[in-house]
């Protein structure tokens, strides 16, 4: 692993003052080995990417889409999408890049 602190790279603002961690996926999907660590997912869907916090998207869908309940995550404490559905690009409109 190539990471640092979970990060694949890191991003800067154009204010020079900001940073973000980014974890880069090929899909939607969150682990419980990156909660609370600080980190952004950025990841591509149809024709857009989507850069947006881990810890929010994993408390929306387990909130909101109980992945909670999924044998992925009560297994392996990971989940993941082939594509976002409906509902999970509504939440993830804001982060579409």
């Amino acid at each position: 692993s190539d990471d640092w602190q979970g990060a694949d790279f890191i991003a800067q603002h154009i204010d020079g003052q900001t940073f973000l961690r980014v974890q880069l996926k090929s899909r939607m999907g969150v682990a419980r080995k990156y909660r609370h660590r600080g980190l952004w997912l950025c990841f591509p869907h149809a024709e857009h990417w989507y850069l947006c916090p881990h810890d929010g998207l994993l408390e929306y869908l387990l909130a909101e889409r109980g992945i909670g309940h999924t044998v992925s995550w009560a297994a392996n404490g990971e989940y993941t999408q082939p594509a976002p559905g409906k509902k999970e690009l509504e939440f993830l409109h804001r982060y579409r890049l």
